[in-house]
């Protein structure tokens, strides 16, 4: 069998030899449809008006609820369903220009058209992971974002404040796993980190405060544990809440 393939793949090269390929158009991203079709057009109108290369890769986050190159969001920045009207959008991309460099870039509605409002560089050489949540309690959602460091199993943490742009809030936590819901039952989003580190393993809960993000609390977890997996936010009593966090281990 293994022969009859090399067999077959030696003829598609003889075949092809004195072929011209149109290679550019097989370098072009994957287009996509609906509301997000739009969207990337409105992506690619920005980059062919900031000038330079618009050739470009869409970059996708490994894991989380949002794994798509564009996240679609509500008008106060929380996501969306494909079949909502969306209002705004985030997208991740790089160019061919700087493949290494993955950049994020905010997009709005404006009538019945799309265009880029806001753009800046990530914080690492790959997106993790992306999340939404109302830290501050203004009803407009933050945009929390992993990416990957030089650490395996650690990633830098960016939180961008989301109302009408990408403004960079915290850029220098490390975590290995992250949650973003009403933990304290106040109406509003915290933030808990999961870090790991040889045999020390701690949770953090965060707060917004003061324009900062304030650790409120800290608790040790079990040092045998190497990566985390599914969270569950449930009701524990009245006005308490609980995270539920699946732990793995070597072995």
């Amino acid at each position: 069998m293994k022969r009859r393939y090399s067999a077959l793949v030696l003829a598609l090269v003889l075949l092809c030899t004195g072929c011209s390929l149109d290679v550019e158009s097989y370098l072009r991203p994957p287009q996509v449809g609906g509301q997000q079709q739009a969207v990337q057009a409105a992506l690619e109108t920005y980059l062919r008006d900031s000038g330079g290369d618009v050739r470009y890769t869409l970059e996708y986050p490994v894991e989380g609820d949002h794994t798509a190159a564009f996240v679609l969001c509500d008008e106060q920045g929380f996501p969306v369903t494909d079949d909502a009207v969306a209002q705004t959008a985030v997208a991740f991309y790089s160019r061919s220009t700087a493949p290494e460099e993955i950049r994020m870039n905010r997009l709005q509605r404006s009538g019945d058209e799309w265009v880029s409002v806001a753009d800046t560089a990530g914080e690492g050489a790959a997106i993790r992971q992306v999340t939404f949540g109302d830290l501050d309690g203004d009803g407009t959602a933050e945009i929390l974002t992993g990416w990957t460091t030089y650490n395996a199993g650690s990633y830098r943490l960016a939180i961008y404040g989301g109302d009408g742009g990408l403004i960079p809030l915290v850029c220098d936590r490390v975590y290995s796993a992250m949650y973003v819901g009403d933990m304290t039952a106040v109406g509003y989003d915290s933030l808990l980190l999961m870090t790991t580190g040889g045999n020390r393993v701690t949770a953090s809960l965060e707060i917004w405060q003061d324009g900062t993000l304030f650790t409120l609390a800290t608790a040790p977890m079990d040092g045998g544990i190497r990566q985390f997996g599914s969270m569950t936010l449930c009701r524990l009593a009245e006005d308490v809440h609980g995270l539920f966090v699946d732990g793995f281990k070597a072995g």
